[in-house]
């Protein structure tokens, strides 16, 4: 089921607890069934067919389905939050639940039923995966900050300047930028700022308070055409990200209305996040790096 050990012995103990028993031997590996635990299952199991009756009965009979949509804050804000709204408006039964960056321990436990996350699960054999699109980022700065305090001319020289950098419950702030599969050496700053939103990073960048090497170009193609953003240090760019939607296989199973939004907003965000990415990387091939 994806359920942690710690938590089934959790549940076990409770249970033998509650029952005043003992249901595995453990002092042996694997653990057994006790014989009391043995006499105990055909009956559990009928209890679990009635109990699945019954779930079954009053999801048929409620009009609505919460679906828990857990997501990075700023793609809520930019694009997230109106594509949702979107679909509950053409889908009246289905609602959502907005709730912050998750990893995929939070589909185990089930506090969230949908992720959006930008790296692939490790262990993909108790989700669902469906890959939306790859992004990347490059150094930007503005003009009035590039001006002021010089320009870099390669990543040691970042030394020299203030540092964007983006932390998350997913990564830590970028420490290596890659030219043609090459890393450069580790990364160090003047001063830095650290945040957990990508839109912070944007007004601060707007503000001419540094550089960022962590903001996704998805966030910034209108500020590049209008040149208020320059990239800088050619060809160097940090590790991408891999966005894709999550959702755990059983439950897909059981929700025809989970698959369905699933793969719907897979649809939708690969189509438009592509779209917009090509439009940053035919903009990079057009502007002159800072230099």
């Amino acid at each position: 089921l994806g359920i942690e050990p710690a938590k089934v012995s959790r549940i076990i103990s409770g249970l033998e607890k509650e029952l005043e028993t003992e249901l595995f031997d453990k002092s042996r590996r694997p653990f057994k069934p006790t014989e009391e635990c043995q006499r105990i299952i055909p009956f559990a199991r009928e209890m679990i067919n009635k109990y699945r009756d019954i779930k079954q009965i009053v999801t048929e009979n409620n009009s609505s389905s919460l679906i828990r949509v857990a997501a990075p804050g700023a793609l809520f804000r930019d694009r997230y939050a109106a594509s949702l709204v979107a679909y509950s408006e053409s889908h009246p039964s289905v609602q959502f639940s907005l709730l912050p960056q998750a990893e995929e321990e939070a589909l185990l436990s089930g506090e969230a039923d949908v992720l959006m996350m930008n790296h692939v699960p490790e262990d993909t054999s108790s989700f669902v995966v469906r890959p939306i699109v790859t992004v990347g980022a490059v150094p930007l700065a503005s003009p009035k900050y590039l001006s002021e305090h010089g320009i870099p001319k390669n990543p040691s020289q970042l030394k020299e300047h203030s540092g964007l950098l983006l932390q998350q419950r997913t990564s830590t702030p970028t420490v290596f930028l890659y030219k043609n599969g090459i890393p450069s050496e580790i990364i160090s700053w003047k001063r830095i700022l650290i945040s957990h939103d990508q839109h912070v990073l944007k007004s601060l960048l707007l503000a001419h308070k540094g550089i960022t090497i962590d903001l996704s170009l998805s966030h910034v193609a209108n500020e590049l055409e209008q040149g208020k953003v320059i990239p800088i240090l050619s060809g160097w760019e940090r590790p991408e990200w891999n966005m894709c939607i999550v959702t755990r296989k059983d439950q897909e199973l059981e929700s025809e209305t989970l698959r369905t939004f699933a793969s719907w907003w897979a649809t939708i965000e690969s189509h438009e996040s592509t779209e917009i990415v090509a439009r940053c990387r035919r903009m990079l091939n057009r502007i002159s790096f800072a230099s």
